[in-house]
């Protein structure tokens, strides 16, 4: 928690005086609980039967506090901290308890800053069952910070990632790693953290270079690697380094830069003028990568339009029905290209529409009779005992198959 100091004017001025809670929950309360005339801050700690209050009082011009603790090498450093940043140069005076722990007698910390980091040698004489004070000191007022030395060796902090990132393109940032720090038996520090071994087309990303990692506790950091366009296709391992400049982890880590294809199956399919063409789209992933790809296709005759297969497809995707729709379409033959787009990446397939006449009509026949008239002639015999009428007649009749 950090405390805004007011200016008596409706303005407020940011301290540097930070309170460590070491929980989750922070004041968020104001009341007068000593009857003060000033509001004290409310702690609820999580338990109905307690509580907890900050009394209200005149802010300290300083802080002092260990980079680090319990101090596990010969050399460790403390941090003088101001209150506010002062308009010039201000001195401090240092001093320890011990004989044995060497420092400079004081410090001068910048104008318009509000802290330095005081380096202190622990000398052989040195009790490592004493606890030992380094004070600091400006004007009448000072600060107090308590340090040991480390009875164990298995003290420190361990770096681990959450996450392992698929492949990108290059010019691309991969995801999150997830970095997260935990300290080992009670070690409280600030950890510094950095990369080495990446190629010059690509640099780690931190959200926060370091962190202040409290005892006992773990706390993270976003990481990304971003990259050029001059990346290569292939898997690139790394190293993650977190230190404090006593206690250095490491991590093995690996970048992967990837790349996809587009392929079209069959090559040519036939179709009648209006009708149907069948293919099969697939997007090839190369190295994992399997990010999202966006489809276009150019080159189709008039009369033809994609009814299925385009959009955002994932790399590695296969066999995805491409289906063209053709309405009156002349007679010819289309090589026409399906492109695919992700990131500053584009790849590209063609094939060929074949697209036919209409089909001759079915089988058909004709008939004709000729002539196309006949006369009957009509005789009548009285003493004839043939019948009233007869005739005769010389009729064709012709079928002229067709098809």
């Amino acid at each position: 928690m950090q405390i805004l100091s007011g200016n008596g004017d409706g303005t407020f001025t940011p301290t540097f005086e930070t309170f460590d809670f070491n929980q989750f929950l922070v004041p968020q309360f104001a009341a007068d609980f000593d009857g003060d005339g000033k509001a004290d801050l409310l702690e609820l700690a999580g338990y109905g039967s307690s509580y907890h209050f900050v009394p209200a009082q005149t802010g300290t011009a300083l802080q002092v506090g260990l980079v680090s603790l319990p101090i596990i090498n010969a050399t460790d450093s403390a941090r003088i901290t101001l209150a506010v940043p002062a308009a010039t140069d201000t001195t401090i005076q240092l001093v320890s308890s011990d004989p044995a722990i060497s420092l400079p007698s004081s410090i001068t910390i910048p104008a318009n800053t509000v802290s330095e980091d005081v380096p202190f040698q622990i000398g052989g004489g040195f009790n490592p069952n004493h606890v030992f004070t380094i004070r600091a000191t400006l004007g009448t007022q000072s600060a107090t910070a308590y340090a040991w030395k480390a009875s164990s060796s298995q003290v420190g902090f361990r770096l681990w990632l959450q996450n392992t990132p698929q492949a990108v393109l290059p010019s691309q940032t991969t995801g999150n790693y997830g970095l997260w720090i935990a300290s080992i038996n009670g070690y409280s520090t600030t950890v510094q953290f950095s990369c080495t071994g990446l190629r010059s087309w690509a640099a780690c990303q931190f959200a926060r270079s370091g962190v202040q990692l409290p005892a006992g506790e773990f706390t993270g950091s976003s990481l990304v690697v971003t990259t050029t366009s001059d990346g290569v296709v292939g898997t690139y391992p790394f190293t993650v380094v977190g230190t404090d400049g006593s206690v250095t982890d490491k991590l093995d880590a690996t970048l992967s830069i990837g790349d996809f294809g587009i392929s079209i199956s069959p090559s040519t399919a036939t179709a009648a003028s209006s009708g149907y063409a069948n293919y099969s789209l697939t997007v090839n992933s190369v190295n994992g990568y399997g990010g999202p790809v966006q489809t276009s296709i150019s080159g189709l005759p008039a009369g033809a339009t994609v009814v299925a297969g385009l959009g955002t497809i994932g790399a590695g995707a296969t066999n995805i029905p491409l289906n063209i729709q053709t309405t009156n379409v002349a007679e010819g033959s289309y090589i026409f290209t399906v492109t695919g787009t992700s990131g500053p990446l584009t790849r590209s397939a063609t094939a060929t529409l074949m697209a036919q006449p209409p089909p001759p009509p079915p089988p058909d026949f004709s008939g004709n009779i000729s002539p196309t008239s006949r006369q009957r002639l009509r005789h009548a015999h009285r003493t004839s005992k043939l019948p009233a009428f007869c005739g005769s007649s010389r009729d064709s009749f012709s079928v002229d198959r067709r098809g």
